[in-house]
C-alpha cells in the first residue's frame, strides 16, 4: 500500500494543478474545484489498479474528473436533466479569430467538443 500512496501523491503533485484548471473552467462547478479535485483522487485511489494499467494516467485522471464534474452537476440540479453541455468551459474571447474558432468548436456535438477541448487545453490525446 505504501507504493500506491507514494505513486498517487506523485500524480497529485503532477496533475493536481491541471485538474484544478479543468474544474475552474466550468462555471457550474468552479467554486467547488478543490473538493472535486479531492474526490477525483479518492476515486483514483479506490481503483488504483486500473490507473496503473492505463496507457495514460493523465487521460485516466481526466476521465475520472469528467465523471466527478458530471456527478456534481447532477447533485446540484437534482430533478433536472444534466447533459455534457452543462460542463462547457467558460469562454474567454481574445480576438476575432479565436472567437470564430470557439464558435466552430461550440457547434460540434458535445462529446467531440469535449475531446477537442481536452486535447487543446490539457494536451491529452484524442483517444
Amino acid at each position: 500500500m505504501y507504493a500506491t500512496t507514494e505513486q498517487l501523491e506523485r500524480l497529485y503533485r503532477e496533475m493536481g494543478p491541471a485538474l484544478l484548471v479543468y474544474f475552474r473552467q466550468h462555471r457550474a462547478v468552479a467554486s467547488d474545484a478543490e473538493d472535486l479535485l479531492q474526490d477525483t483522487f479518492v476515486r483514483a485511489f479506490r481503483h488504483f489498479d486500473r490507473l496503473q494499467r492505463s496507457i495514460s494516467p493523465r487521460a485516466y485522471l481526466f476521465g475520472i474528473a469528467r465523471h466527478v464534474c458530471l456527478d456534481a452537476l447532477r447533485r446540484r440540479k437534482s430533478g433536472e436533466e444534466t447533459t455534457d453541455e452543462a460542463i462547457a468551459p467558460i469562454d474567454e474571447p481574445e480576438d476575432l479569430r479565436l472567437q470564430a474558432m470557439r464558435d466552430a468548436i461550440g457547434e460540434l456535438p458535445a462529446l467531440q467538443r469535449e475531446a477537442l477541448l481536452l486535447k487543446l487545453r490539457h494536451e491529452l490525446s484524442y483517444e
